[in-house]
């Protein structure tokens, strides 16, 4: 893996980080102020949805009321000097009540997001994201 791929991994793996944390005022650390993300229909998304960077910062910030706590594990990692592909299961712990979810009940994703980079910053992001059945 060259350095430029490391580096763009590196990158991928701290955005991961901030949205554990849920915080979105660092994203402009990773991404392209022009930045696209699609989230591809999912249970939460039926639709799917796309984002610019505004909205990705002010939707990992309201994660913070919804979610008492979430974690990211990342079962593979693919880099090359313009692609971070992260395969990765989603675990997150309700905070409140938000029919047909209740406070404390704990949810499971597998997740797999694709970073395309151009100049060191992401530019692209598509998160492909299948919940497991709501309980």
């Amino acid at each position: 893996m060259n350095i430029q791929a490391r580096m763009n991994l590196s990158a991928a793996n701290g955005f991961v980080k901030a949205v554990e944390s849920m915080d979105g005022s660092c994203l402009d650390t990773f991404f392209s102020e022009n930045v696209a993300q699609t989230e591809w229909p999912n249970l939460f998304k039926p639709q799917g949805e796309h984002r610019n960077l505004d909205q990705l910062k002010a939707d990992i910030e309201k994660a913070c009321g919804i979610l008492r706590e979430q974690s990211y594990e990342i079962v593979r990692e693919l880099a090359n000097e313009d692609c971070v592909i992260l395969e990765m299961v989603w675990r997150g712990t309700m905070e409140v009540d938000l029919p047909p979810l209740r406070a404390g009940q704990a949810l499971c994703a597998h997740c797999v997001a694709v970073f395309d980079f151009q100049d060191g910053k992401v530019v692209s992001l598509r998160n492909y994201d299948c919940f497991d059945p709501f309980q």
